[in-house]
């Protein structure tokens, strides 16, 4: 049997910035009613400043871009394919929105002997890659967040970007 993936659109939040931007979606992935995975996106001109000024100068427009967050899984249900699926149906739902030309998003970087690096770590690189996102040199953030150790440190961010053919 297939995992179950839900797409919600968000509308109609008073709470949350993010749940009021138009176009926002949550994708989460369930196994018999637990969640065990889960993406985010929204039109790349909605994010901070720190998204969107790396492409500042740039052929790519943030106009034309919509960023995925997150994406995200237990370990467990990692290298089955449902990170694919779940891609899938955010190209699907982007394309459907009919005006972005570009999926984006921003990895961390982090050397292979990185202390908060889990044991049997896989890059999100090799997935990306493989679902033909393309690493763009030189188009980088950082962003400052507290580590599993309690320590606050700068992270370095690479972007990458896949055109949608619409």
């Amino acid at each position: 049997m297939k995992t179950p993936l839900r797409l919600l659109i968000i509308e109609d939040s008073e709470d949350d910035a993010f749940m009021d931007t138009p176009e926002a979606f949550v994708l989460t992935t369930t196994d018999s009613g637990s969640m065990i995975g889960a993406a985010t996106g929204l039109p790349l001109r909605y994010e901070v400043e720190k998204l969107t000024e790396p492409f500042a100068g740039t052929s790519y427009s943030v106009d034309e871009m919509f960023y995925i967050g997150e994406v995200l899984f237990y370990p467990p249900y990692r290298d089955q394919g449902l990170g694919i699926r779940l891609l899938k149906r955010i190209e699907e739902y982007v394309r459907n929105l009919g005006k972005y030309r570009y999926l984006t998003c921003a990895t961390v970087e982090r050397p292979e002997n990185h202390k908060q690096r889990p044991e049997n770590y896989v890059s999100i690189d090799r997935f990306l890659s493989r679902t033909n996102f393309i690493k763009l040199p030189g188009i980088t953030t950082s962003f400052a967040w507290k580590e599993t150790d309690g320590n606050i440190s700068d992270h370095q961010m690479q972007f990458w970007v896949k055109e949608l053919f619409l």
